[in-house]
């Protein structure tokens, strides 16, 4: 007779969801998933060679074999789909911290506003102001240097992601011309 595994306080939460879903698990994968957790800790450490790194690790291993359970096959190797669960972990960490790097990278015209501003820099900003508002798209032309997106503002302006490109570009253009510097 198979028993399910009651949730406790010391699991992770899981959600509506993945609650229902664990006082279905049974008692048997449970105590598999606890067995072979001195082997996933050895696993962990050959990929991250840090105490901490190890531990997060595995702790992601588990909270993915517990929330993935109704897809273990009981035929199959319980260290294999530990470790498929294992990998999925480091995929997810691997995603997450790219987003998080590209989220906090800083961009080209980030590093300069940590500079005093000067009085060239004044009279630049003066012409490139009054560029902008004879230039046509140039609201739309510091709206993406601002970070919209082509596409955004096609969807604004009522044109393709291409068209908007395209615009910019030559807004772009007109601004550069206009600053007397060479079109890149």
């Amino acid at each position: 007779m198979v028993t399910a595994t009651k949730l406790t306080h010391d699991r992770p939460a899981l959600g509506a969801a993945g609650e229902a879903r664990a006082h279905l698990r049974p008692a048997w994968y449970d105590e598999l998933v606890v067995s072979y957790t001195p082997s996933i800790q050895k696993r962990a450490w050959r990929y991250t060679n840090q105490t901490a790194s190890a531990d997060d690790l595995v702790q992601d291993t588990i909270a993915q074999a517990l929330a993935h359970w109704p897809g273990y096959d009981r035929d199959s190797s319980m260290y294999g789909w530990l470790g498929l669960m294992m990998r999925n972990a480091i995929v997810l960490s691997v995603r997450a911290s790219k987003r998080e790097r590209e989220s906090s990278a800083i961009s080209p015209g980030m590093m300069y506003a940590q500079a005093r501003p000067t009085q060239e820099a004044a009279t630049d900003l003066s012409r490139v102001r009054a560029l902008l508002a004879e230039i046509p798209d140039g609201g739309d032309l510091l709206a993406h240097a601002a970070g919209v997106t082509y596409g955004e503002i096609g969807r604004k302006t009522g044109v393709s992601r291409q068209r908007a490109e395209q615009k910019l570009n030559r807004a772009r253009g007109l601004l550069l011309a206009g600053l007397g510097q060479p079109c890149a």
